[in-house]
């Protein structure tokens, strides 16, 4: 009960909000009356009270992200395990905010897709003598600029021949 109280109460202050300040490490989007009105840099920014200007920020300094190793075959059958680390930041907050639900999941998922696409086009003893980072990155930039993200580097964390078991659930009758 007295969490619900607390709830209204905070509710009820931000009805009254008219300001805003970013840090130097946030960008954020203004949406008035649900449309997009203005970007936000660090700073004071006045807002429109009742919820007529309502703000979304992001933290815009580069982060990391460890992709869990995938099990794939490549182009000669070969079973192998590939990692990646992705080095990104936020390019265009508008894009990351309002135009893409969960950009990162987005961003991981896609590259995961361009790994897959490179892996089983080539042999493994192709792929054994590239620079398979440096193959995977333009592709996985290309598609995170979509979503205002700028991968700045991707990095091999894993990448080894394996013995991929997978099990599918039986249920019994």
């Amino acid at each position: 009960m007295l969490d619900r109280l607390i709830d209204l109460f905070i509710r009820f202050v931000r009805l009254f909000q008219f300001f805003t300040v970013m840090n130097e490490f946030e960008r954020g989007v203004v949406l008035r009356l649900g449309k997009y009105n203005r970007t936000l840099g660090p700073g004071f920014h006045w807002l429109i009270p009742f919820y007529i200007d309502i703000y979304y920020f992001a933290n815009v300094v580069p982060e990391s992200y460890d992709v869990r190793n995938q099990s794939l075959t490549t182009a000669d059958g070969i079973q192998v395990a590939v990692g990646i680390v992705l080095f990104y930041g936020i390019s265009d907050i508008r894009k990351f905010v309002i135009e893409v639900e969960d950009a990162e999941s987005v961003l991981i998922n896609a590259s995961k897709g361009v790994v897959a696409g490179i892996i089983t086009s080539y042999d493994y003893d192709e792929l054994v003598m590239m620079d398979l980072a440096q193959e995977i990155y333009p592709e996985i930039a290309a598609k995170a600029l979509n979503y205002g993200i700028d991968v700045r580097e991707v990095a091999i964390s894993d990448f080894c021949k394996a013995r991929s078991l997978r099990l599918m659930g039986v249920s019994g009758t």
